[in-house]
């Protein structure tokens, strides 16, 4: 429901608001709903780093999609490393999806810089558990990673320090050396708490390092090493139409370091497990010809497009970070040639010619629920679209 449709039905269906000549709006700030009641007379409204998280709360409550785009706008315009962390939390709460996963990626892109900041030491504890859970992060070493979560605990020590032991379990503390680890745990200014725990994990950490590799072999989650990447781009060609008119189900990448296409996955992109060097792409459920392709983050789709004797409605999605290919829901009917694009974490498929003849139909899924439902229709019914998302 819109906000106009919200205050429509407050007052005509039979809400207690309806009899009463005051309504008193809790838990609200006062100069943000004025603002906000300002933009429905006037259009205008001013977005300033000390209202947007105020006007983000009222906006998201009422419904007001075009003070949400204008907020939105404002945050990844202004988004640095003193701020990242609160427009993430914020978005989060206030269920700014799109804002939240960018304000998340620009933390991980700049965690070195960002753990100096003040703002580092009030991280919510879930927040900081999910940033550590990332192979994805901007750090020099896994010393920096434990230095940042001790200091972090000892801003508020009593409420914290039983958040230390998740949280260096986050870290590879295989690669920090032994030296290393036992100056943070003889620093003056430690806390007792934090420094007893320490104490326990380094211990635990000891008796892992000690056990003999027929024993490591039994407890491969203590064992593997997690090694942090940096991000680069990587090209891929998807299916497609051989020479022969064979319908292609292959995959070929395309990177740094890559003298010519390859079937296989560039070491530097595997997350999980011990590395294997040249593990092979693996191939499609299906061939497909004039697909749409996407992508998002670690993940590619295929959607639709002509298989051997067919136009199909099958949707595809490679995962990069685990090399291996899923099903999703399919499309609510076959088509080739659509165009498809990501918008506020929701994927997009637009048009195509589907069995019969060409389509104006725009159809979106929610990737959480992976439920699709058709949206506003083109103007016009066409096949092979040019697609463009402006961020």
């Amino acid at each position: 429901m819109n906000c106009k449709n919200r205050r429509r039905a407050m007052f005509t269906s039979g809400f207690i608001e309806t009899t009463q000549d005051r309504i008193v709006m809790h838990e609200m700030e006062f100069s943000a709903l004025r603002d906000i009641i300002d933009f429905f007379y006037t259009g205008k409204i001013e977005v300033t780093e000390e209202n947007v998280y105020l006007i983000m709360e009222i906006a998201e409550l009422l419904q007001v999609s075009a003070i949400r785009m204008a907020c939105s706008i404002y945050l990844l315009s202004t988004l640095n490393t003193s701020n990242c962390f609160s427009a993430y939390v914020h978005a989060t709460l206030c269920s700014y999806s799109d804002i939240a996963h960018k304000a998340f990626r620009y933390i991980l892109h700049n965690f070195k810089s960002v753990m100096e900041e003040e703002e580092f030491l009030h991280v919510p504890p879930e927040t900081l558990l999910n940033v550590l859970s990332s192979m994805v992060l901007d750090v020099s070493n896994e010393h920096q990673l434990l230095k940042a979560v001790v200091q972090w605990c000892e801003h508020d020590c009593s409420q914290r320090f039983h958040y230390l032991k998740p949280l260096v379990s986050k870290i590879n503390l295989q690669e920090v050396p032994l030296d290393l680890l036992y100056s943070s745990i003889q620093e003056p200014l430690l806390a007792p708490q934090i420094r007893e725990a320490l104490s326990q994990i380094l211990e635990e950490e000891e008796k892992e390092k000690r056990r003999t590799p027929y024993m490591y072999e039994l407890f491969p989650v203590k064992s593997q090493l997690r090694t942090r990447h940096n991000e680069h781009e990587v090209m891929l060609a998807i299916g497609g139409e051989t020479y022969r008119s064979f319908c292609c189900r292959t995959c070929e990448c395309l990177t740094l370091g890559y003298c010519s296409w390859e079937f296989t996955v560039p070491e530097a992109l595997y997350f999980t497990g011990p590395h294997q060097k040249n593990q092979d792409i693996p191939p499609m459920s299906y061939g497909h010809i004039c697909a749409a392709v996407t992508a998002r983050d670690y993940e590619v789709f295929v959607i639709g497009g002509t298989g051997r004797s067919t136009v199909l409605d099958d949707v595809e999605c490679y995962s990069i970070k685990s090399n291996t290919w899923r099903d999703l829901e399919p499309l609510p009917m076959a088509v080739q040639g659509a165009g498809a694009a990501f918008l506020d974490l929701k994927l997009y498929v637009v048009g195509g010619r589907g069995r019969i003849g060409y389509e104006n139909k725009v159809w979106v899924c929610f990737c959480r629920s992976d439920i699709w439902r058709c949206s506003v229709m083109c103007c016009l019914m066409t096949k092979k679209h040019a697609h463009s998302i402006y961020d």
